[in-house]
């Protein structure tokens, strides 16, 4: 993987659909929508060194809520091939090899194999193993500060969007403020009880408690990077961990996000 891609988008070879960090905070899709965060993973590179010096260049790939594109030990439903299902995972270990994917490259495009040896690929009819493998790469531009998406929901989606806040149940929100530098203190980090997926008023409430105008970020396990968080939050009510950059200091300046808006030519891969 060039050392210069920092936000890619995946989609398959046979019918340009896009890999997904599925709504509900956990699971992964393939969905032809590509102007969407839920469509762009945050590379991180994480080289492997085994007992004999050895190193394998590994990346790592980061979704929307801050969660990594991993393998699971659920059976997927495609038999008779032994598969198990993609789900997006917390990095609460330090060496999680069902996140760590190795990049093999063929023709422009690429395959993605787990340090566990699981391959990436997606169920098709009629199954080709060998094309089912392969993934077109569309890198994104970063960016210092996000493009609003326009909303394109119609009034009906959003007056039953509203209808639902009325019987969703709170969920936990552990936060903690980061310093200037953008640094954290795991002994610091609070509770708030928050109605709702809007990202907009967990923004608000959370300014209000620290009195200072800051940048949303979510962490999924204690060893997860900080996510600038453009979406509103997963459908499911589980206690998600996030942190608070002041504006205008180091630690928010060095926060990036994707150019979800291109729709450009997708980089061949040498």
């Amino acid at each position: 993987m060039d050392p210069d891609v920092e936000f890619l988008r995946l989609s398959t070879m046979l019918d340009d659909a896009y890999v997904h960090a599925a709504d509900d905070g956990r699971s992964v899709c393939l969905d032809v929508c590509q102007v969407s965060y839920n469509a762009v993973w945050a590379v991180e590179r994480r080289p492997w060194t085994d007992g004999q010096g050895r190193v394998t260049p590994f990346i790592l790939l980061r979704g929307a809520y801050g969660r990594y594109l991993g393998a699971t030990d659920t059976p997927s439903c495609s038999f008779p091939c032994l598969q198990v299902v993609a789900a997006q995972r917390d990095f609460d270990e330090p060496m999680l090899k069902d996140i760590m994917w190795q990049v093999f490259k063929s023709d422009g495009m690429i395959t993605l194999m787990s340090a566990t040896g699981c391959y990436l690929e997606y169920y098709s009819t009629p199954r080709s193993s060998s094309m089912t493998r392969l993934w077109k790469v569309d890198v994104r531009p970063r960016l210092s500060r996000p493009r609003l998406m326009i909303d394109t929901k119609s009034k009906w989606v959003k007056i039953l969007a509203n209808l639902q806040r009325l019987w969703s149940s709170e969920r936990e929100v552990n936060w903690v403020l980061a310093d200037c530098a953008g640094n954290i203190n795991d002994a610091y980090w609070g509770k708030y009880l928050f109605d709702g997926r809007d990202l907009s008023n967990l923004e608000k409430d959370l300014s209000h408690l620290v009195a200072l105008p800051t940048t949303l970020c979510i962490r999924a396990g204690r060893h997860g990077q900080p996510t600038p968080l453009c979406v509103n939050f997963p459908r499911s009510n589980e206690p998600m961990h996030v942190i608070l950059f002041l504006n205008n200091t180091t630690g928010s300046d060095r926060l990036v996000y994707p150019d979800v808006s291109q729709q450009g030519p997708r980089i061949k891969l040498d």
